[in-house]
């Protein structure tokens, strides 16, 4: 599939105008103002689109193995989809001078719009940003305030999961969010989110995996699953995943928890459900942040989600299965 496009405005433009010349009403004046409307609805529909879509995008973003070098195509898909505009692209490589990147960026149109797809990108444009330019990122897991400029983070909205825990246990009021030390400008944002869908949240900061299997323990021994689910951030599980795994999903089994993370793997394992990015929408609205005239501060966190699901764990649970969950997990396990 090719991910550069050429404005759909320029071949449909045309076909619009042919389409309102082709039958003209011959019955006189009626007839000759008719034509006049047709011919005034043409030019405008010819110049508006030309007007809006004429600049192109520099898209820099990374050279990288499956499955990142999918991720990165399925954003720039999306990416070209929402603005209808031709697509130029640099691959940055482990060659690629901080030199040659600057050039890429200083040889953009005065009207061109750059995007910085991936960590590499952004942290050369850091190093020695260029005179003003529209630059916009994505690619990234960042919180919206670890960089000023505008953009999608990959992080998706805390409000999501809470979205989506309330759909399947209503009961639920109070989540204990697993976070690693680093991860804290992010629990400030799941505290907000909670806040705002009036479930309490008790933080658990960690910071290796002995701190995590000790502070499990206590968690285990208090929690009321009829009322309270367990939140793992990316960074807790995975300080050892050997150990902290099997230790988890045991307990979550046994004690009738509700579990769920932000990653796939823990969801296929027993864990209840993760969302993770929907690449394709998350170029989507990189792409809507572009046709913005103004852009906001700092990154946005992406609402572009895809949901996996474990049916067994929910049974399990009580969960009643309904079928408009079924169909939008995906991936959902056990699989058929």
């Amino acid at each position: 599939m090719s991910l550069v496009r050429r404005s759909q405005g320029a071949t449909a433009q045309p076909v619009a105008f042919v389409l309102l010349m082709a039958n003209p009403d011959p019955s006189g004046w009626r007839g000759a103002t008719t034509d006049l409307l047709r011919v005034i609805l043409a030019m405008a529909f010819l110049w508006v689109p030309t007007a809006a879509f004429s600049a192109s995008l520099l898209v820099v973003y990374p050279e990288a193995p499956e499955p990142y070098r999918e991720a990165f195509a399925q954003m720039m898909e999306g990416l070209a989809r929402t603005t209808q505009q031709p697509l130029r692209s640099k691959t940055l490589t482990a060659k690629t001078t901080p030199e040659a990147f600057r050039d890429w960026l200083m040889d953009a149109g005065p009207d061109e719009t750059v995007v910085l797809l991936g960590y590499q990108a952004l942290s050369l444009y850091g190093r020695d940003p260029p005179p003003v330019r529209r630059v916009i990122v994505g690619g990234v897991s960042v919180l919206p305030s670890q960089t000023p400029l505008p953009g999608i983070s990959l992080t998706l909205d805390p409000m999501l999961y809470l979205h989506m825990l309330h759909t399947l246990l209503p009961n639920i009021r109070r989540v204990v969010v697993y976070c690693n030390a680093q991860e804290q400008p992010w629990i400030a944002q799941v505290e907000q989110a909670a806040l705002a869908a009036r479930i309490e949240v008790e933080r658990v900061i960690v910071t290796d995996a002995f701190d995590v299997a000790r502070q499990l323990r206590m968690t285990f021994q208090t929690l009321d699953p009829k009322t309270t689910a367990l939140w793992f951030g990316r960074n807790t599980l995975t300080l050892n995943a050997d150990l902290l795994y099997s230790y988890v999903l045991e307990q979550t089994w046994d004690r009738g928890i509700a579990a769920f993370s932000e990653t796939v793997l823990l969801t296929k394992y027993g864990l209840l459900f993760a969302l993770y990015p929907n690449y394709t929408e998350v170029g989507a609205e990189i792409g809507a942040l572009v046709r913005q005239q103004t852009h906001p501060a700092g990154l946005q966190f992406s609402r572009a989600s895809q949901f996996a699901f474990n049916r067994r764990t929910a049974r399990h649970l009580g969960i009643a299965l309904r079928d408009d969950v079924i169909r939008q997990a995906k991936p959902l396990f056990p699989e058929p």
